[in-house]
């Protein structure tokens, strides 16, 4: 049987790892899953807006982790609101 999924490698600074870990924890969720809602996200904003709206990350590493929090809650949210508006679909 074919595999379904294509098995990818990535680097993260140890600090961004830390923290995907305890957000995995928290959400009783698998590191493949986390990830997989992260590059659904991207490309979903990527695809509405014509870029993946990058650039806000990169700006706010000097504002420190509070900041990023926020942004990974608002993330969070957009792809509850998509996943719950997927099953609607359905």
């Amino acid at each position: 049987m074919a595999r379904k999924c294509v098995v990818m490698s990535v680097s993260l600074p140890p600090d961004l790892y830390q923290r995907a870990m305890a957000a995995a924890r928290e959400e009783s969720r698998t590191r493949s899953e986390l990830v997989r809602e992260a590059l659904r996200v991207y490309l979903s904003r990527q695809r509405t807006t014509g870029r993946a709206g990058i650039q806000p990350s990169f700006s706010s590493l000097g504002q420190g982790a509070d900041q990023e929090d926020k942004e990974i809650a608002a993330i969070r949210a957009q792809f509850e609101r998509e996943r719950d508006a997927e099953r609607r679909g359905k």
